[in-house]
């Protein structure tokens, strides 16, 4: 097998990358002490937190399961759910591998081609950005005094200063971008045209508008199904942080609409090309928490036990709906439902 010395620099220089953000984040604090405060938590708000994450996964699987129906696959429940807690445990070995794992897996379970399940994924996702930029522009419209200072703390650096020119910094920054992209796009149009990364992005568009297209052709009852399991995975990524803000003392007085942005800064940092949003997590939840008055120590610790508590049920359930997998029976004949 032909070894890929490129992708494996990509992701070691990504690794490298999480890793020094969260030792700036943490430096001069005793990461060692952290885990052992970890045993104080309240474990009720926490096992909350668990189970309320697991359901959304079963919700997800569940959108999944209905998006292959229109192509002749009737995969049942059990078999996506161990697909995708699988995706989730190869997401913290290799960024971006979860999508890729959730298809091959459902193939050696069901036999959906590979191509097939990959193209309902891309769709998913394409929902998923959706829901995400409704969740951003919601908290920012609700929480806008809080995430105003958090934007001009970051982009500014210093929260005081006047936080104008925020949109200024944006927009030049938009503006900039968009006419050199113009640019060399006009001039070297032919040439990009024959890139692979070009061709690859034209190829997600075209499985976003395929999915669109098919969730649209789908019977009434499964849209609707569609519909309320993408809601429901929403709302249940944030009732799963939002609970943890009951595990420790510091935090339990927060707001919902705290936890809204909370849930913001999550889906950006998990976009972020890290494995398992590592750094980039700590570093927006902290900073997110901060500017709703809690400590900058609190914070940060904050943001470890819950990026902690749902590394471990990832890693945990994910390893072992793995191995499940390799043992269920694979059914080659569709349509079968699990």
């Amino acid at each position: 097998m032909k070894i890929n010395y490129l992708a494996i620099l990509k992701y070691l220089i990504s690794f490298i990358i999480a890793i020094a953000i969260f030792a700036y984040l943490y430096q001069g604090q005793d990461v060692g002490k952290m885990f052992t405060d970890l045993l104080d938590v309240k474990i009720e708000w926490v096992l909350l937190s668990f189970f309320l994450s697991l359901l959304s996964h079963f919700c997800r699987a569940w959108r999944w399961s209905i998006m292959l129906k229109p192509l002749g696959y009737q995969v049942g429940l059990f078999r996506p759910f161990l697909a995708v807690m699988a995706a989730y445990f190869a997401n913290f070995i290799l960024p971006r591998m979860g999508e890729v794992t959730r298809c091959t897996v459902l193939q050696r379970t069901n036999d959906v081609p590979f191509q097939q399940s990959f193209g309902a994924v891309i769709a998913e996702r394409a929902f998923d950005l959706v829901c995400l930029i409704i969740v951003t522009i919601l908290a920012i419209f609700l929480e806008f005094g809080r995430l105003e200072s958090l934007l001009n703390d970051i982009f500014a650096g210093n929260a005081s200063q006047k936080s104008s020119k925020i949109p200024l910094i944006l927009g030049g920054i938009l503006v900039f971008g968009g006419i050199v992209a113009l640019a060399i796009w006009f001039k070297f149009k032919e040439k990009i045209k024959q890139m692979t990364v070009y061709q690859k992005i034209i190829e997600i568009l075209i499985g976003v508008k395929e999915g669109f297209i098919s969730v649209l052709k789908l019977k009434s009852l499964d849209r609707n199904l569609f519909f309320f399991n993408t809601v429901a995975i929403w709302v249940l990524y944030f009732s799963t942080g939002y609970v943890l803000f009951f595990a420790l003392p510091e935090t339990a007085h927060l707001s919902m609409g705290c936890g809204l942005s909370a849930l913001a800064m999550s889906g950006v940092a998990i976009v972020a090309p890290v494995q398992g949003g590592i750094g980039v997590y700590h570093y927006l939840i902290s900073k997110t928490l901060i500017v709703y008055g809690i400590a900058e120590v609190s914070a940060k610790y904050f943001a470890f036990m819950a990026h902690n508590s749902q590394t471990v049920l990832l890693i945990g359930v994910g390893s072992i709906c793995l191995v499940i997998s390799l043992f269920v029976k694979k059914i080659s004949t569709p349509p079968f439902v699990a």
